[in-house]
């Protein structure tokens, strides 16, 4: 889509207006790394007690060793030949969006004030009335705000209509996009599974990070899973893939390398998460769903594989004792 010549001229007080919403985004975020980073603990794993311990259980239960090493190595063929399907996979064809660099820069920018500003908020109506609802005060009810935000922000910055920027997105699903769908979902499992039980390996408390669980606490009822369950399955990943792969991939696309396209929009994708831990398998995951969006003609399949891999973190949460 062609930005339209209003929008290519910015005036004064926009740049001013940018530049410091930039100030203030760098240091928000910089902040928000510092306490996270402050309150990680570090170890260095005892690799000799690991392998004894790896040893024990092979010696003990041959059995379960060898359906073990089985699986492994029926995991190992499959991804084998899974990599060798999707790279020859053909490759979406979207026509690209010809937004200017600083239009992209504004609205990531612009977004992510509006994001600080909705999750404080929400933080501090929580901190004041604890008797709230949590995951309708802390999920549900600010990311409604921030998709609101992020889409009142794109359009005009766009100068868009509502009907015009949707009808760029194909909403079906082809044959053969089920299988993708599973594919990309197992091979996404895999790689962030196995970057959590590596990296867990160098924490003395793996859950720190585990803000969902934090907020859910140990409660087991409805009013706090339905409000996560619309947050998480529903308008994260239609809003997030809309706006990363939809949007900033389809727009890297042309200007650089396919792979560091992917890359990029992956980086993007985990920075905006904003957790130090979780950072490489959310890029990883990124990474993931943006291929598979190249891979397919429809902006339902990263939403699908996005909303199952939230519905199954949501389930994890749930069912942890």
């Amino acid at each position: 889509m062609t930005e339209s010549s209003s929008t290519g001229a910015r005036s004064s007080l926009f740049h001013l207006t940018l530049g410091l919403a930039t100030l203030i985004s760098t240091l928000g975020l910089g902040e928000i790394v510092r306490e996270q980073w402050k309150n990680l603990d570090f170890k260095i794993p005892d690799l000799t007690a690991q392998i004894q311990s790896v040893r024990a259980t092979f010696f003990s239960e041959p059995g379960a060793a060898i359906l073990g090493g089985l699986i492994l190595l029926l995991l190992a063929i499959s991804l084998q030949s899974l990599l060798k399907q999707l790279i020859k996979s053909p490759h979406v064809e979207q026509a690209p969006w010809t937004l200017s660099p600083l239009t992209v820069f504004a609205f990531f920018i612009f977004w992510f004030i509006g994001f600080l500003c909705i999750s404080l908020t929400a933080g501090s109506v929580y901190k004041k009335w604890s008797h709230l609802n949590p995951t309708l005060v802390l999920i549900l009810i600010p990311y409604a705000l921030q998709m609101a935000w992020g889409m009142f922000v794109l359009l005009r910055l766009g100068n868009f209509s509502w009907l015009s920027f949707i009808k760029q997105f194909s909403f079906q699903i082809s044959p053969g996009d089920g299988r993708k769908i599973f594919q990309m979902f197992t091979l996404a499992l895999v790689l962030v599974l196995t970057y959590s039980a590596v990296i867990n390996l160098f924490l003395r408390d793996p859950q720190s990070q585990a803000r969902l669980h934090e907020i859910l606490g140990q409660s087991r009822s409805w009013t706090q899973w339905i409000p996560s369950g619309i947050a998480l399955t529903i308008l994260a990943p239609l809003y997030e893939e809309i706006i990363f792969r939809g949007i900033f991939l389809t727009w890297l696309r042309p200007r650089i390398r396919i792979e560091w396209a992917v890359l990029l929009s992956g980086v993007v994708f985990a920075l905006f998460h904003m957790e130090i831990v979780a950072f490489p398998a959310l890029a990883l995951l990124g990474c993931i769903l943006a291929w598979s969006y190249l891979i397919s003609q429809s902006i339902l399949v990263p939403i699908t594989i996005h909303a199952l891999w939230n519905l199954t973190a949501l389930l994890g949460q749930i069912v942890r004792p």
